[in-house]
């Protein structure tokens, strides 16, 4: 799988850096749903459903996120 992912990497396909807690940005986040944290303030990604990719600048897919409320 890492090579594969080299291979992709090696002609422009990269993974969107996501993670909890970080700020949401509808340019390259697909919200799915919003959920109720504690934890986690509102507005920001509470959960990743998936990982987004894009090809050079371009979107392939969105990261598809839970936003926390």
């Amino acid at each position: 799988i890492e090579s594969f992912k080299a291979a992709l990497a090696k002609h422009g396909v990269k993974m969107i850096e996501t993670s909890v807690g970080g700020e949401f940005n509808p340019e390259i986040h697909n919200a799915m749903s919003y959920v109720e944290s504690d934890s986690i303030a509102s507005g920001f990604i509470a959960q990743v459903y998936q990982n987004g990719y894009m090809y050079n600048e371009r979107i392939l897919r969105p990261a598809m996120v839970l936003i926390a409320k």
